[in-house]
């Protein structure tokens, strides 16, 4: 008997491998703050033959150092075999490195650098957060969709379907840390193909140079002001925006089609006067599709 249970264990582990992959370091801005996410899957044995080795498990471990001492631990949470790394999950320091913003599928928290976390409930029916941006040291913008497919059925707990799912609608929220989550615009739109930031994914929603939003409602490119409140900029789009990246506060580089080259373009959309002009032929030589690690991939074609 004592032999048997010898074997079956020998046996597991010879058809079971681990492999953990820790990111690279995200260092805050003041410098004394590291966030890091580690990933672990046990997989099979690697056997003869073109196919990957099935895997088994999956989980994720966020790990918050300051001057030197972790802060902050999470340990390996367990998520869906069907998550990937980089592209799923999101981190973001603020500008004064008091917090880190942390998506984990459709999780949201926010660390404190004395080790507290608070948890935000953005999600309250089937949705995913898609991009998040500090617009304060306190305050966030946060912009979710409503997915067009159920969340549990690719694993559990919640697959991120990113560029596998169409969204329904389109919502801002802003979070501050001390009043909580106010909803500031909700639209439903047609489903346009459902476009996300992450670390290993950056595509810029939320405009870098203020609180402006650009999103596709399935036929238009728009932009909203979070400052006025409302949509103030939009226009017909001919082609499936898949990506979207802003050149300064009043331009917006839309890529088109990137996941089907023959209809690959690209194209500027000017929210002064709302047009929007084909400019593939100027953008393209600039584009793989590693351009999506890269915020300013586009810069050396416009100059």
């Amino acid at each position: 008997m004592k032999k048997s249970a010898l074997l079956i264990g020998l046996l597991c582990l010879l058809v079971s491998c681990t492999v953990y992959e820790p990111s690279s370091p995200i260092t805050s801005p003041d410098g004394k703050g590291m966030a890091v996410l580690s990933f672990k899957k046990t997989t099979d044995v690697p056997m003869p033959g073109p196919e990957p080795p099935r895997t088994k498990e999956r989980w994720t471990r966020l790990t918050v150092w300051r001057t030197g001492a972790v802060v902050y631990d999470t340990g390996f949470e367990k998520v869906g075999v069907y998550q990937t790394g980089l592209g799923t999950y999101d981190l973001l320091w603020s500008s004064d490195s008091s917090f880190l913003a942390y998506r984990m599928l459709n999780t949201f928290r926010i660390i404190a650098m004395d080790g507290k976390v608070t948890s935000f409930n953005i999600i309250k029916d089937n949705a995913l957060i898609s991009s998040f941006k500090w617009i304060g040291n306190k305050e966030i913008l946060v912009v979710s969709k409503g997915v067009d497919e159920p969340l549990g059925m690719y694993g559990d707990p919640v697959h991120y379907h990113g560029y596998l799912a169409k969204a329904t609608y389109v919502k801002v929220s802003k979070i501050h840390l001390d009043t909580g989550v106010i909803e500031r615009f909700r639209l439903q739109i047609n489903h346009p193909t459902f476009i996300f930031h992450s670390l290993g994914f950056v595509v810029d929603e939320i405009s870098p140079y203020s609180s402006r939003v650009a999103f596709s409602d399935g036929e238009n490119i728009n932009v909203f002001d979070d400052e006025s409140g409302k949509v103030i900029a939009t226009a017909p789009v001919n082609g499936t925006i898949q990506g979207i990246w802003w050149s300064d506060n009043n331009t917006v580089i839309l890529g088109l089609g990137l996941l089907s080259k023959p209809e690959l373009k690209f194209a500027v959309f000017n929210i002064s006067d709302c047009t929007v002009e084909d400019v593939t032929k100027k953008l393209l030589p600039f584009w793989d599709h590693r351009s999506y690690s890269q915020s300013n991939w586009f810069r050396p074609g416009l100059e």
